[in-house]
């Protein structure tokens, strides 16, 4: 009974420390305006500026990112209606491969 107990409490751990990693896993940051540069239909650039004199930080997007407005879900096609609009952009740390891109309203 108590390796039984130890194996499933290892489990659930593995579990638990799979959930916090993936949620963990992303990075994050507003910029004040994001200029879309396309490969081709699913692939390309996004340079992003934190303000409007900044050095442009550069990302990767690809046919997995996601344009996600008011909690509904685009693909990548969706860049080109927020191309040079403010955007939060969410990418896979110490990689510039964007995961989601989220337009923002500014006053």
């Amino acid at each position: 009974m108590y390796k039984h107990l130890v194996g499933v409490c290892f489990i659930l751990f593995i579990q638990a420390t799979n959930v916090v990693a993936t949620e963990i896993n992303e990075q994050g940051k507003e910029f004040i305006k994001i200029e879309i540069d396309y490969h081709n239909e699913t692939t390309g650039l996004i340079w992003a500026y934190r303000c409007l004199s900044c050095t442009p930080e550069r990302f990767l997007f690809d046919s997995q990112t996601i344009v996600q407005e008011n909690n509904e879900k685009f693909g990548v096609s969706r860049l080109k209606a927020i191309n040079e609009k403010a955007a939060t952009v969410i990418w896979v740390p110490n990689t510039s491969k964007v995961l989601r891109v989220l337009p923002m309203e500014l006053d």
